[in-house]
């Protein structure tokens, strides 16, 4: 299943920031039938939910797959090196740092032969961008389809659609439209995500759009507020506020739909579970400084000047009881900056 995908994520450079991107260890929840929403000990730097299944790739190129068929399944490390995988059902494809795509399991694994900076799937069908930021795709429907023309920043697929990110921020579809779901509403757009039967859009502005089937209220239960993060399931949805926290809605009104507390960096949903990774990064390090020492009283200031400014990053114990903001968030940065920094 897919995940939001980002227009920041440029095709000619999509392998070396994935390379370099913050790795953190996976927390899952919801629908477990088969260990899907119960991810292995270690850090990812990337992952994709799907149905009844979940993968994730390791920061020395080692695939893990869990859930149906596969507990805690490793799939070699380099060469090659893995910098990317999308899941399917019961069928996952990988981008090597060759930029060649393979596909594995029970699906198409039969794929093109082209160089590509990005690749997402679904139930048993998967799309690429090549290097000129061009569409292929491969599989079953809705590949009888074609894809729109043009060059593209990111895409997303869905059950039966696939969504284009330009790199102006408007969006096209393709694919079947059973209720809307290939046309989000106008608005310049920093990520997409496609689900079952229905899509989302994360605005300039941090909010969020959405069009398609509105079964569990997936279209009009989209939450209100700025986010950085969004992930489109078959039946829920999930997105990351600008304080890292988790929201979910759909087919998530139930207890074992609530997301985890804490602050994360990525999320991905799949059928009934999501996966999101945790913000390992120094929260104490306000400033973002680099040069030695990282923790100086600049960072006393900037977190300061965030919470005078109510900015939900200064949010640092993760509450959401209002007043999310109060003198707890100050001992807990406190806290931290005691602690220290073990990593940038």
């Amino acid at each position: 299943m897919p995940k939001a995908l980002g227009v920041a994520v440029i095709a000619t450079s999509v392998a070396t920031s994935l390379a370099q991107q913050q790795a953190g260890p996976l927390v899952g929840w919801g629908g477990n039938p088969f260990g899907e929403a119960s991810p292995p000990a270690g850090r990812f730097v990337d992952f994709d939910a799907g149905s009844n299944i979940s993968i994730g790739v390791m920061p020395d190129g080692t695939v893990r797959l869990w859930g149906e068929g596969y507990p805690f399944g490793g799939l070699g490390a380099p060469p090659p090196v893995r910098i990317r995988a999308a899941v399917g059902r019961q069928w996952w494809v990988e981008l090597h740092s060759d930029h060649t795509v393979h596909a594995y399991g029970n699906g198409p694994t039969q794929v093109p032969s082209d160089l590509f900076t990005w690749i997402d799937a679904a139930q048993m069908w998967a799309a690429g961008l090549r290097f000129d930021g061009s569409i292929v795709q491969w599989g079953a429907a809705p590949t009888t389809i074609p894809v729109p023309s043009g060059s593209f920043a990111a895409i997303a697929v869905g059950m039966s659609h696939g969504l284009a990110l330009r790199a102006d921020g408007t969006v096209t579809g393709w694919g079947y439209s059973e209720a809307g779901e290939t046309s989000l509403p106008q608005g310049v757009y920093s990520a997409v995500a496609a689900g079952r039967f229905y899509s989302l859009g994360l605005r300039d502005d941090g909010t969020i759009a959405a069009s398609g089937l509105n079964a569990f209220q997936l279209v009009t239960g989209v939450p209100v507020g700025r986010f950085v993060a969004i992930s489109a399931g078959e039946t829920v949805a999930a997105a990351i506020r600008e304080d890292g926290t988790i929201v979910t809605w759909g087919n998530a009104s139930t207890t074992w739909m609530a997301p985890p507390p804490g602050r994360f960096v990525r999320i991905s949903c799949g059928a009934t579970h999501c996966l999101a990774m945790r913000d390992t990064s120094c929260f104490a390090n306000c400033d973002g400084s680099t040069a030695g020492p990282v923790l100086t009283v600049n960072d006393f200031i900037c977190y300061l000047n965030r919470f005078a400014a109510a900015d939900p990053k200064a949010n640092c114990d993760a509450s959401t009881v209002p007043p999310v903001l109060n003198v707890n968030d100050f001992v807990c940065f406190v806290g931290l900056y005691a602690a220290g920094c073990s990593g940038p």
